[in-house]
C-alpha cells in the first residue's frame, strides 16, 4: 500500500471517528433564506417546459444544497423573515428599506407573462413547500427580522464550544457574529470568514464591525451613513479605536473623535453625525438583539424540535407538478448528493 493511500485512509478512519461524537448541533449551517432566494431570482432565467420562469425555486435550493455538500453540517436551519419583521426598525427609521422598488429583480429574463413580484412571491412559497420536504429546520417569527433570529442562536442558543455555526449569507452585517466558533460563507465571493480573514479583508476586527457599518450605512436597506467618511477613512482615523481588545461603543468613538477634532474634518463629521450612527446601531447591531421573553421562548422551542426526515414523495410530487426538470435534472441523484447524509446524521446523531 502506498504511502498517499495510508495517508488517505487514515485522514477517512479519523473523520469517521470524529463523526460518531457528533450530536444534531454539532455543525449548523444557518441559512438566510430570503438572502439566499433572491441572490438566485436575481440571476436565474430558468422556465419550466410551459414557460413558467422556475429560477428563483431551482437557483435557491441548489445553491443550499451546495452549501450542504461543501461543510456536511449535522444539520441545517433555514430562517425567513417573519410577517411584519421590518416593523420595529421602521420606527426607529421610517425609510429602512424604502429603496426596494417594485420589478427589476431579475437581470436576465424579461417578464412578461406574469408580473415580476407576483413571480417572486409565489417562488418564495414555493421554495419553503420543498424545504417542509427536506431535513432541514425552518424558522420564520412573526415580527421578527431573519437577522435577528440568525444573531439570537449564534450568540444565545448554540453557544457551547462544541457548536460550530456556518451562517450563509451575502448580507456584510452577519461578519460581526464572526467568533471561534461561528464563520460566515459568502456564496457570491465564494469565501468563508471567520474573524482573521474578515479583519485582513477590512481592517476591522468582528468585535468592532459594526462601528465601520454604522459610519458606512447599508444603501441596500436604504441607511445613510456619515458623508465622505468611507471605509479608509475608518481604518486610518479610528484605528485605534477599532482594534481595542473590547468591543467598543458609540460613544467611545465620539469621545475619540472630540479629543482630536482639531486634527481632521474626519473626526468633526464624526462628532456631527453622533445621532444618526446611534439610529445606524439601533438599526444594525446583532450582538445583542431586541427580541420579547416569548419570541426568544419560541426560537429555542424551534431549536430544539426533532429535525424533519427527508421526503423524497413530498419532494416529488411538487418536482412533477412544478416540471422542475430544467431546473435540476436529476432529482434522485441530486438530493442523494445533497441531503441523504443531512438525513443520515439527522437518524444517527445523539441530542444534545
Amino acid at each position: 500500500m502506498n504511502e498517499s493511500y495510508e495517508n488517505l485512509l487514515e485522514n477517512f478512519k479519523e473523520k469517521k471517528e470524529k463523526r460518531k461524537d457528533f450530536h444534531k448541533n454539532s455543525k449548523i449551517l444557518i441559512v438566510d433564506g430570503l438572502n439566499t432566494f433572491l441572490r438566485a431570482f436575481a440571476v436565474n432565467p430558468t422556465r419550466n417546459k410551459n414557460g413558467v420562469h422556475i429560477g428563483g425555486i431551482g437557483g435557491c435550493l441548489k445553491s443550499m444544497g451546495a452549501a450542504i455538500k461543501r461543510f456536511n453540517p449535522t444539520r441545517c436551519i433555514v430562517i425567513f423573515d417573519g410577517k411584519g419583521g421590518s416593523k420595529r426598525r421602521k420606527q426607529i427609521f421610517g425609510d429602512y428599506k424604502s429603496g426596494r422598488s417594485k420589478g427589476g429583480y431579475n437581470r436576465n429574463y424579461e417578464f412578461k407573462d406574469e408580473d415580476e413580484d407576483e413571480a417572486m412571491k409565489r417562488q418564495i412559497v414555493r421554495t419553503v413547500d420543498y424545504l417542509q420536504c427536506l431535513p432541514v429546520t425552518l424558522m420564520s417569527i412573526d415580527h421578527i427580522e431573519a437577522d435577528d433570529v440568525i444573531a439570537y442562536l449564534c450568540k444565545q442558543v448554540y453557544n457551547d464550544e462544541d457548536n460550530e455555526k456556518i451562517v450563509m449569507s451575502s448580507d456584510r452585517d452577519f461578519l460581526q457574529l464572526a467568533d471561534e466558533t461561528t464563520k460566515i460563507w459568502s456564496p457570491t465571493k465564494k469565501t468563508l470568514y471567520d474573524p482573521e480573514k474578515i479583519e485582513d479583508e477590512y481592517g476591522v476586527p468582528p468585535r468592532n464591525f459594526i462601528i465601520w457599518r454604522m459610519i458606512e450605512g447599508d444603501s441596500s436597506d436604504s441607511i445613510p451613513g456619515v458623508k465622505y467618511v468611507g471605509e479608509k477613512k475608518v481604518q486610518d482615523k479610528l484605528g485605534e479605536v477599532i482594534h481595542r481588545d473590547e468591543p467598543q461603543s458609540v460613544t467611545d468613538v465620539v469621545e475619540y473623535a472630540k479629543e482630536r477634532i482639531d486634527e481632521s474634518r474626519t473626526y468633526e463629521r464624526i462628532v456631527d453625525n453622533e445621532d444618526v450612527m446611534r439610529r445606524n446601531w439601533e438599526l444594525m447591531q446583532l450582538y445583542d438583539v431586541n427580541i420579547s421573553a416569548a419570541k426568544k421562548s419560541q426560537i429555542i422551542d424551534l431549536a430544539r424540535s426533532e429535525i424533519p426526515p427527508l421526503d423524497k414523495q413530498c419532494f416529488r410530487e411538487k418536482f412533477m407538478k412544478d416540471q422542475m426538470q430544467a431546473a435540476i435534472r436529476s432529482m434522485d441523484g441530486w438530493l442523494k448528493k445533497t441531503f441523504q447524509e443531512l438525513n443520515r446524521m439527522r437518524k444517527t446523531t445523539k441530542d444534545q
